[in-house]
């Protein structure tokens, strides 16, 4: 799952991961699979920015808070 989201979203700076790229993310991988595994992935990725909150390393809201597909 890391391996998905490191190649969409490669090395960037944490604050050019936003709620619109979220969401770039979900458009793309409902695509390609399932919505279970998409909400996993993105499951991986919110705690991520939870700890970087915690360590001062992202300022600002995570942008994975409402990041979960729902059809």
């Amino acid at each position: 799952m890391l391996e998905h989201l490191k190649r969409h979203f490669g090395e960037v700076d944490l604050r050019k991961i936003n709620a619109p790229r979220v969401e770039e993310y979900q458009q793309k991988r409902i695509r390609e699979v399932w919505p279970a595994t998409v909400n996993r992935e993105l499951a991986l990725l919110k705690p991520l920015f939870n700890v970087a909150e915690c360590w001062s390393l992202h300022l600002g809201t995570n942008p994975v808070i409402r990041g979960a597909v729902s059809f």
